[in-house]
């Protein structure tokens, strides 16, 4: 059994089968799947599938404003409208840790738990619920939008500091004779086949150099030495790498081409495994998303102050 079908099978089977409904929605609009991830960053993936799916059910355009029961009167001054259903999705059923038959005590002292299985929950659409107005959230993604193929300088440095993070060497302006036609390349030279550098080509505009950069960080982030150098330019492994950028420089402004999402996808559609392979892979690419965003959005705040 993959490990993503073993995953698949410690959820509730009525989610089980949603998820791989949702996934076969999905395949033919990766992209609009990954456009619903971006907008509720705080879900996992397999929840934001979820969502994505009991809405289309229910002929609804996609929306990020789902709450818990309890969460739309407390912090929204909002009710569930009587009768309403809600929409379920997945909340982790949390054990003890234990080792060598022991609790394992966290600093505080008190037990460090782990995820043991799954159960369904419901939460509930904001066109569900009656009372204060929703509050109007600010779109700050145009701070570090492209003008005239300008990125500022930070968020590059932003990029730089989740490689610094990861110990992955930067090199910028890498001569075309040691790249040749590529804009980018993901070295996996450390001993335990890991990522060491990441090499950028010279003569790149700055829109082009951030993106390459978060899609080689997304390599560096997701993959090890055997899965690079394994994989071609249709595999799913670059699906992920170019999924992952395409979140990122979404969440920071940045328009960029997602063609290759349906072209990938199409030359693996013969794989019977695909939909739970690509479970999987949405799990990956939103942990590592999640993970970039986290660092360069903390460098932005601190260098605001």
């Amino acid at each position: 059994m993959t490990n993503s079908k073993a995953t698949l099978s410690k959820l509730p089977e009525a989610q089980q089968e949603m998820l791989l409904e949702g996934m076969g929605h999905a395949l033919k609009n990766w992209q609009g799947y990954m456009d619903c991830m971006s907008k509720i960053p705080d879900y996992s993936a397999n929840n934001t599938l979820l969502i994505m799916l009991q809405q289309l059910q229910r002929k609804r355009e996609f929306s990020p404003m789902v709450r818990g029961y309890k969460t739309w009167t407390k912090d929204f001054k909002r009710h569930v409208v009587k009768g309403t259903k809600g929409y379920k999705i997945l909340a982790p059923v949390m054990v003890p840790l234990l080792k060598d038959g022991q609790k394992v005590l966290r600093d505080d002292g008190k037990p460090a738990m782990r995820p043991a299985n799954f159960r369904a929950i419901s939460v509930f659409d904001h066109r569900d619920t009656e009372g204060e107005p929703l509050p109007q959230k600010p779109d700050t993604s145009h701070v570090m939008a492209q003008q005239d193929g300008k990125v500022d300088n930070m968020l590059m440095d932003g990029l730089l500091k989740v490689a610094k993070a990861r110990k992955v060497t930067v090199n910028r302006s890498v001569s075309k004779d040691e790249l040749g036609t590529a804009h980018g390349c993901c070295w996996f030279t450390n001993q335990d086949g890991s990522a060491s550098k990441i090499d950028l080509r010279e003569g790149l505009t700055e829109v082009t150099e951030v993106t390459v950069l978060m899609h080689e960080l997304a390599h560096s982030i997701l993959h090890n030495r055997d899965e690079y150098e394994g994989h071609s330019p249709l595999s799913i492994k670059e699906l992920e790498a170019e999924s992952t950028a395409y979140l990122v420089a979404k969440h920071y402004g940045i328009d960029t081409s997602a063609k290759a999402f349906d072209y990938i996808i199409g030359h693996n559609l013969k794989d019977p495994d695909l939909k739970t392979t690509m479970l999987d892979a949405g799990t990956r690419i939103n942990k590592a998303y999640k993970e970039i965003i986290t660092i360069v959005d903390k460098y932005l705040k601190d260098k605001k102050r």
